[in-house]
């Protein structure tokens, strides 16, 4: 018997999809302990958690007039205030710390040094383009990665598993709806598409 597999992505409005590959940063005590990766986009920040997806979507072209204004460029429309609306992935039930598997390695890492306090440092932090959650729920595995404008995330099940077992909810979103096929996801920054 063969794994079956429910492929699913988060399309997103143009700031936010400009880049076509995410590289998921491994968390080696630089962020909060809930944190296992974080991808940058433009115009959001996706938080990778246990059992979760948080999707923080900021006003990026508000970002670009602000720092145009501290560049010394006058812009009559910055403002100190950008909007932002975050949104939780979150699947009910799941099982907690999962095993994660971690497939693509940047050349690259990256080292962090915030603040006085060195348990908040880390260095030689990976990015990755794809992980893995194994057994997210028994015998669901939950893989996470980009494709073109898209953040993707596929449930992979074991040859048996009942996919009722797999429940979710969008935690923070102004309101949920079906159109067609789609899952529309309202925040005040623009929808997402399910």
């Amino acid at each position: 018997m063969r794994n079956t597999s429910l492929s699913f992505g988060l399309l997103c409005g143009a700031a936010l999809c400009a880049q076509t590959n995410l590289r998921y940063i491994e968390n080696k005590g630089q962020w909060p302990a809930p944190v296992r990766f974080k991808a940058e986009a433009p115009g959001a920040t996706i938080w990778v958690e246990n059992g979760a997806i948080l999707l923080d979507r900021y006003d990026a072209q508000a970002v670009a007039r602000l720092n145009a204004a501290h560049a010394g460029h006058a812009d009559p429309d910055a403002s100190p205030v950008i909007r932002h609306h975050a949104v939780r992935l979150r699947f009910i039930g799941a099982n907690g710390p999962a095993r994660i598997e971690k497939e693509g390695p940047s050349n690259d890492y990256f080292n962090y040094f915030l603040g006085a306090d060195r348990t908040h440092w880390a260095a030689r932090c990976h990015a990755w383009s794809r992980i893995t959650m194994k057994d997210l729920y028994p015998g669901v595995d939950l893989v996470i990665h980009g494709q073109g404008k898209q953040v993707k995330y596929d449930l992979v099940l074991e040859p048996g598993v009942d996919p009722s077992v797999i429940a979710f909810t969008y935690e923070g979103a102004d309101a949920l709806e079906l159109r067609g096929k789609d899952l529309v996801v309202k925040t005040a920054l623009g929808d997402l598409l399910e």
